[in-house]
């Protein structure tokens, strides 16, 4: 009997170390297959290149191209708009068939499939790509969402997963554009509307359709709880008050808006128009915002705008010229020019 106890106390033993073992190579093993958590990049300027299918990534502080990320080696695909994630690891790209460039016209009569490229911020490695029906304008990423719009006469708002599994349908008016996210508030513009529409972003509702001028192009980031809407079909901008769910001030321009931002530092609204290949700058006086200077680029199409450095440096994007422009706000001076790849088409600073 004394043996056969002693033989089942070393078997006991002989099997936990065995068992022991046998976890840390299976730890081992699921560490190793993991996928990395992306990184952040600081004091850096992203701008997605559509021809070169490529994200160029600029220095703030030195003005220079430091680094470039490849989206993809598809031909017939025209990635464009890009934006961070909140906590700044992660590049959301929209990655549609189409060369939205050319005018929303050019999708009348036909369908071309959009997509959504997810890229580590600090090194360009494709974290999640995926294909979709229709052509989309631009990326958001919430948490563990993303959501984008595809532009359709039967437009819609769609919430994925991050592998792309179709998680919430949001129905819009036809051909919506660019998405944008303000607090609780999820925000588009539709092309053949009147309309901003506003939905609650936990709740995935829409809150109200709050009435601008005709034929809206986009709706752009402002300050506070305000959004700004550019339309070029009525030359106007108009600001909506996101608390009170109304438009609180506007004013007419002489061409047709594209991009606007506005700078604090200044109290001056920043514009860009394309066609006229001028940034135009708009300041209120005697109650009503008029255009007091304005700055060439001739045969460069200014396309996008930011500010950094607290509002004292402006970042434009010269979508023909192939460049950024570092500009100071208040000489209105431009202190450097750097190129970068063919027909840039989105920007997000990391700022």
């Amino acid at each position: 009997m004394k043996f056969r106890a002693l033989f089942d106390y070393n078997a006991f033993f002989m099997t936990k170390r065995l068992l022991f073992i046998f976890s840390l190579l299976l730890a081992a093993c699921s560490k190793g297959d993991e996928m990395p958590k992306p990184q952040s990049r600081t004091q850096v300027a992203f701008v997605v290149c559509a021809d070169d299918k490529s994200v160029d990534v600029i220095d703030l502080q030195s003005g220079a191209k430091i680094d470039s990320y490849s989206i993809t080696s598809e031909s017939d695909k025209f990635p464009q708009r890009i934006s961070l994630s909140e906590d700044k690891t992660t590049l959301a790209i929209a990655n549609p068939n189409y060369d939205f460039s050319l005018g929303h016209l050019g999708l009348h009569g036909k369908q071309y499939a959009g997509g959504v490229v997810l890229m580590d911020a600090s090194n360009g490695n494709i974290l999640s790509e995926f294909s979709l029906p229709i052509a989309n304008y631009n990326v958001l990423l919430q948490d563990e969402e993303v959501w984008t719009a595809l532009v359709s006469h039967s437009g819609r708002a769609n919430v994925y997963t991050k592998s792309g599994a179709l998680k919430h349908e949001m129905a819009l008016d036809a051909d919506p554009s660019n998405l944008l996210f303000n607090g609780n508030y999820a925000v588009v513009t539709s092309g053949e509307s009147t309309f901003l529409q506003v939905f609650d972003r936990e709740e995935k509702k829409l809150v109200k359709k709050v009435k601008v001028d005709i034929a809206p192009a986009n709706v752009w980031e402002g300050y506070d709880d305000k959004v700004l809407i550019t339309n070029a079909y009525d030359s106007s901008v108009n600001i909506v008050d996101l608390s009170e769910l109304r438009v609180t001030d506007y004013f007419d321009t002489h061409f047709a808006p594209e991009h606007i931002v506005y700078n604090a530092l200044q109290d001056e609204y920043w514009l860009c128009d394309k066609l006229g290949d001028k940034v135009r700058i708009y300041k209120k006086s005697e109650g009503s915002w008029a255009e007091t200077q304005s700055i060439d680029f001739a045969d460069k199409q200014p396309f996008m705008l930011a500010f950094f450095d607290m509002g004292k440096t402006a970042f434009l994007v010269n979508q023909k010229g192939n460049e950024v422009v570092f500009i100071d706000t208040n000489s209105k001076e431009i202190i450097r020019r750097t190129p970068i790849g063919a027909k840039p088409s989105g920007l997000a600073l990391s700022e």
